[in-house]
């Protein structure tokens, strides 16, 4: 007896083991109830079986971990080789699952079809979700989720330069899906500081919800849509991509739109060296730092003058990350360390230098024009001091100096805000919560 071919590959996937996917409580994804840190591309425009393979290779060999997978032009058996090789290496697939065109059908059968894949890790139900209604989205990813309800769902929205989101703004979108992602890409219409901005927004709300941001950084120019276009250096890139890290999201997808360049099937890793090396530092500074970037508690400021810093602290090791943004200047850095005597510092990825000094609590450096440098501190747990949360200028006590810098800042929020060591809880504005914070410690 011979069965449709359907159902005898229905079958294959049933018996082989998924791996389903959940959120815990602060917006970290679980694969099998492992936190997982989701880092990769998003829009990989491919044709065929074999250039898939090739970019799941190259991912693979970057130390990535999630590869977005478009529709394939070719025939079933196809799919289920580029399905079967992301597993072999470990590689997991975010699949298009547009339900509300008019291809519902077609997505339902595939998402029945790879629900039981160890590769699936989530549904995407929804591109440049602000062009549509967020109910109209929340409705397709509620009819993907009672299609397959084992894995998460996954939509996009744009940021900088088309677009600038307050809280209430965002709040509807990012119900819309269990995963939000914010596409970014002022390359080169705004700083890269925008990064920074829109993701201080983003994070906070979408902590509201205990939900995650994935960051979708922009590496690819605009040249087939606008003159203006151009491809951001590696430097931008590597900026890029550790400001949304400092910024607190749950996973990076880097934004490989153009990828082809409409000129055959030469990925981005072939044809913009430079950009596809800032990319690999990125992911493997994240695979490096998965368990800070996930577990840690984090601290972020804004220190003014294009210097961005960042820390998160498991018992006595601390992840310190800092970034420069400015194009012409370098910038020179003090981060406090909650220490009185002796650390160790080591770069976060073995062989690179450190580009700050220890000496008596404080790492200083200069960082040059466009730059970042990360590092793992080993503090003496003997002389640990706990910090002044609410000391906002630094000088070792909280007094009404301190509550005179935020009271001045009081109810400015974003760009708006012109001395961010107001922002206490770093979540984009001065409210009650960061006079609250500051008040309860005075006289510490």
């Amino acid at each position: 007896m011979h069965l449709p071919f359907r159902y005898l590959l229905l079958s294959f996937f049933v018996a082989t083991a998924s791996a389903a996917t959940a959120l815990r409580d602060d917006g970290t994804v679980l694969v099998d109830n492992q936190p997982f840190l989701p880092v990769g591309c998003f829009v990989n425009e491919r044709w065929s079986a074999g250039s898939y393979k090739a970019m799941i290779d190259a991912h693979a060999a970057a130390s990535m971990n999630t590869v977005y997978l478009n529709t394939l032009g070719t025939s079933q058996a196809e799919y289920d080789s580029v399905y079967d090789y992301a597993a072999s290496k470990g590689v997991h697939i975010i699949q298009t699952a547009n339900l509300g065109s008019e291809y519902r059908d077609f997505y339902k059968s595939l998402m029945q079809r790879y629900a039981n894949h160890p590769a699936t890790l989530m549904w995407y139900v929804r591109d440049d979700a602000h062009d549509h209604p967020a109910e109209e989205s929340a409705a397709i990813s509620a009819d993907a989720r009672s299609i397959d309800p084992t894995h998460l769902t996954t939509l996009s929205f744009v940021a900088s330069p088309w677009r600038t989101w307050t809280r209430e703004g965002v709040l509807p979108y990012i119900d819309a899906s269990d995963v939000p992602e914010l596409q970014m890409y002022p390359i080169p219409q705004k700083p890269v500081d925008d990064v920074w901005t829109d993701l201080a927004v983003m994070v906070s709300a979408a902590a509201e919800r205990h939900k995650p941001i994935i960051a979708v950084p922009q590496t690819f120019n605009w040249k087939i849509q606008f003159d203006w276009g151009r491809w951001p250096t590696g430097n931008e890139v590597g900026v890029m991509g550790q400001l949304a890290l400092m910024s607190g999201v749950r996973g990076m997808l880097f934004y490989t739109y153009d990828d082809l360049e409409r000129a055959g099937e030469v990925g981005i890793n072939s044809s913009q060296p430079e950009v596809w090396a800032s990319m690999t530092r990125l992911s493997r500074e994240s695979a490096t730092a998965k368990n800070f970037l996930l577990n840690g508690q984090r601290t972020a400021t804004a220190a003014g003058s294009n210097r961005y810093q960042s820390t998160w602290r498991i018992g006595d090791d601390l992840l310190v990350m800092a970034a420069n943004t400015s194009l012409t200047e370098s910038r020179r850095f003090e981060i406090a360390i909650p220490v009185s005597a002796s650390a160790t510092v080591n770069p976060l990825l073995s062989g690179s230098a450190v580009s700050l000094a220890w000496s008596n609590g404080l790492l200083t450096g200069d960082l040059p024009p466009m730059s970042t440098t990360a590092c793992l501190i080993k503090l003496n747990a003997a002389v640990i001091v706990p910090p002044l949360v609410g000391d906002v200028n630094g000088d070792g006590v909280v007094n009404a100096a301190d509550l005179s810098i935020v009271n001045g800042q009081f109810g400015r929020s974003g760009s708006a805000i012109t001395d961010s060591r107001a922002d206490r809880d770093g979540n984009g504005r001065v409210d009650a919560v960061d006079i609250g914070t500051v008040t309860r410690a005075v006289g510490q």
